[in-house]
């Protein structure tokens, strides 16, 4: 099948598309020989879980909201991407994506117009983060640590 075969489908199609939903978390000073977070994100349509992150972060974390945030950022500009594509190949979103944490001093940045002193090493992500948010493009939510999806990325699975 030709790529023009593609191309002339979708633009004949309407699509409406369920919100994405995503899961952001980090697992604080997480590698017990260098102590760096492991951050992590899924990015959900419908119930699929279309793409996956899970890294280490290059840099010891002075505080645990400070990974989170970074992993909050990491999957909104994740959301951004795809909700890119959607638009680029017909597909309408009709509802802001929604991106759960559970880490509620990091939900407090994403809403809160005070920069902290404390979160000043975290500047771009915070300014990338609340921008989506003011704008209504992105609307973080808060879930609670036993029902974080995005554990199983970051966190090592208890003995059975």
């Amino acid at each position: 099948v030709s790529k023009g075969h593609y191309e002339s489908w979708f633009k004949n199609k309407t699509y409406r598309v369920y919100p994405s939903t995503g899961d952001s978390d980090a697992h604080w000073a997480g590698c017990p020989i260098t102590r760096h977070s492991v951050t992590g994100y899924s990015i959900y349509l419908r119930p699929n879980c279309i793409p996956w992150s899970a890294k280490k972060q290059p840099i010891v974390a002075r505080s645990s909201s400070e990974p989170d945030y970074h992993a909050l950022a990491a999957a909104a500009a994740e959301m951004t991407w795809i909700s890119y594509i959607l638009r680029d190949i017909g597909a309408s979103i009709h509802k802001t994506p929604v991106l759960f944490c559970d880490n509620l001093s990091a939900l407090h940045m994403t809403i809160n117009l005070v920069q902290h002193s404390r979160s000043k090493h975290i500047e771009l992500d915070y300014h990338y983060v609340r921008e989506r948010v003011a704008a209504k493009l992105l609307e973080t939510q808060y879930v609670p640590s036993k029902d974080q999806i995005a554990d199983i990325f970051m966190k090592p699975l208890g003995r059975a």
